[in-house]
């Protein structure tokens, strides 16, 4: 869901297209920090937060870089 959702953002603003999916993996981290500072797997977590958010960054760059390239005026 979170990977549609950065896709279509960044087909709409193709500039650092990596934040529409870096956004919502960071809000969620912050989130967690909030609810419970001394979390034992709170580190963990901060890396799947990472691994998951460029994972979504790939498809969201790749559509960005299209609408660049195809659909420039």
């Amino acid at each position: 869901m979170i990977a549609s959702v950065a896709v279509v953002l960044s087909f709409l603003y193709p500039w650092r297209p990596w934040r529409w999916a870096m956004i919502p993996f960071g809000a969620q981290a912050i989130a967690a920090f909030v609810k419970d500072p001394t979390a034992n797997l709170l580190p963990l977590g901060l890396v799947m937060f990472a691994i998951l958010g460029g994972l979504c960054a790939i498809p969201a760059a790749l559509v960005a870089r299209l609408r660049t390239r195809f659909f420039s005026a």
